[in-house]
């Protein structure tokens, strides 16, 4: 099947979710800025394109399977609270340095 990558934009907070297809795989993090000038960051991701399947009219379509997949920050010095935490990368804002990691199942 084909792959894509997308960049999705990502708050730089505590712990947020995000909905992507299954499979998927981090390819990047960076810092970004957004709108009036707030801070945010970036992640590349590749997946397989959405698939649609032709159906008959009045029927749904069916788009790939998706899952809510956790992410959380940790600065430099915090402890790590658990061992279900696979490292994504670093960025620093300011004078901060920050480490995404993706919750795992």
């Amino acid at each position: 099947m084909d792959r894509v990558i997308f960049k999705y934009e990502i708050p730089i907070a505590n712990q947020f979710d995000l909905l992507l297809p299954v499979g998927f795989i981090i390819r990047k993090l960076e810092k970004g800025k957004g709108a009036a000038g707030l801070s945010h960051a970036c992640l590349w991701i590749e997946h397989v394109k959405d698939v649609y399947t032709q159906v008959e009219q009045g029927k749904e379509a069916h788009i790939q399977d998706k899952e809510h997949v956790f992410f959380r920050f940790y600065g430099t010095g915090h402890t790590i609270t658990a061992n279900n935490h696979k490292y994504v990368g670093t960025l620093s804002e300011g004078r901060y340095v920050w480490h995404l990691y993706e919750v795992t199942k």
